[in-house]
């Protein structure tokens, strides 16, 4: 009967290993993190990061800027697109389109032809 067993952490978590050393003995204990893309409080708690939103491990998890969103499980602030009729970096800030401009979402702006025109936020 000398069967092993061996558990494996639930999707979105990970395993920590924690050396304590208190004078003379050491003690060894696991503990349970979520991973970068999911959040939660650990030990098999942890969910995928919602949309408009980005988690980097743990419980941390962080809301988009204005105007700007990201798809589920998203990990790090670069994730957060600007919007359509939006124009900026991804993960900073995103400024209303200009006028006679076309902005589709995420970091392109593109001016109207000659002939056309367009309001603010187009």
């Amino acid at each position: 009967q000398g069967g092993s067993s061996s558990r494996m952490p639930p999707p979105g978590s990970a395993l920590l290993l924690v050396l304590c050393v208190a004078s003379t003995s050491l003690h060894v204990a696991l503990a349970q993190e979520c991973l970068p893309g999911f959040t939660g409080t650990g030990g098999g708690d942890c969910s995928p990061c919602p949309i408009d939103s980005f988690c980097t491990g743990g419980a941390n998890k962080t809301a988009c800027n204005a105007s700007s969103s990201s798809p589920t499980q998203s990990s790090t602030a670069g994730a957060c697109v600007c919007d359509a009729g939006y124009v900026g970096a991804n993960g900073g800030t995103c400024s209303p389109c200009a006028a006679n401009s076309y902005c589709p979402g995420g970091t392109v702006e593109t001016s109207c032809n000659a002939a056309s025109s367009s309001p603010t936020q187009s």
